[in-house]
């Protein structure tokens, strides 16, 4: 759960395939 709130915020910062995936799900 927190997990994701910090994949949100590393979306931006990553700006890899993650970045995709994160939008996809947030």
């Amino acid at each position: 759960m927190i997990k994701k709130n910090i994949k949100k915020i590393l979306v931006p910062i990553d700006g890899s395939k993650n970045s995709m995936r994160g939008l996809d799900e947030a």
